[in-house]
């Protein structure tokens, strides 16, 4: 038995628009369950922004949120939760920062009611038009917001750098920043904040004792950056022919882009199908 892991975006779903996932995906992950193997999403997604399209694939879990919450035969077996405490201070200084964010929860990810002048704005278009009953519209000065990430981006006009939020952190908390939050950079002024010791490459970890499954049986797809701490993690990585260039040197195989078959294809390949 194996214990397989997928990303969402240009791996199981094609991006940009127009927005699938191809049939030889979902016969893919079919007839890898068929053979005895369990197929999980591994993804920085948290539940809430997960659409339907993606959960009725018969996967039989999901890694959400950079390893935040993890879910396996419809049962929830971790959930990391920030303090309400912690929650509401690092709103206030995401709000001092003055950047564009996004707060990310199991259950609900949260807007303010402001207008967007980065690629924040392009999520709150993708979340509204795709999960909408989960989004939550807040005021500034609202706080309470039940969230598990953050992600934000410091390029909007008198945003203040990444350093004054570490600072925030230490400040208020008496601890490094690192004991609270890994502030992930993304590039480009976009940053991926997860508390502190969640990660993809955890969430399978976790899994891996559960079922008593050694690292060698372990396999991941994925296709961008993002996915590199569960790539370099696995026994097995793949990346798709339409994935990052800085990834494909740094994993086991490259199949073919998405659009043809290329996550059918792979598992092909190694006789798993």
């Amino acid at each position: 038995m194996k214990l397989i892991f997928f990303d969402i975006d240009g791996t199981i779903i094609t991006e940009p628009e127009p927005r699938y996932i191809p049939e030889s995906t979902k016969r893919a992950i079919t007839e890898l369950k068929a053979n005895g193997h369990l197929v999980y999403v591994n993804s920085g997604r948290t539940m809430s922004e997960i659409e339907e399209r993606i959960k009725v694939v018969p996967f039989d879990g999901w890694v959400c949120g950079c390893g935040t919450y993890i879910e396996d035969q419809g049962e929830e077996i971790y959930h990391s939760k920030l303090s309400l405490e912690v929650k509401d201070e690092f709103v206030t200084a995401l709000n001092e920062a003055k950047v564009d964010y996004v707060l990310e929860g199991k259950d609900d990810i949260y807007y303010f009611d402001d207008e967007y002048r980065s690629l924040i704005g392009d999520f709150r278009k993708s979340h509204t038009g795709l999960v909408k009953e989960n989004v939550r519209i807040f005021k500034r000065e609202d706080r309470g917001m039940n969230y598990d990430k953050v992600c934000l981006s410091v390029r909007t006009p008198g945003a203040k750098p990444i350093e004054f939020l570490k600072d925030y952190v230490s400040k208020v908390e008496g601890k490094k920043y690192s004991e609270i939050f890994e502030f992930i950079d993304r590039g480009e002024g976009f940053f991926e904040l997860v508390p502190t010791g969640n990660s993809k490459a955890e969430g399978i970890r976790k899994l891996m004792k559960k079922y008593n499954v050694p690292v060698e049986d372990t396999i991941s797809i994925g296709d961008s950056t993002n996915d590199l701490p569960m790539l370099t993690f696995t026994g097995l990585s793949i990346c798709m022919g339409n994935g990052s260039e800085k990834v494909k040197p740094q994993v086991d195989y490259v199949t073919d882009s998405i659009e043809k078959d290329g996550l059918y294809n792979a598992f092909k390949h190694y006789g798993l199908i």
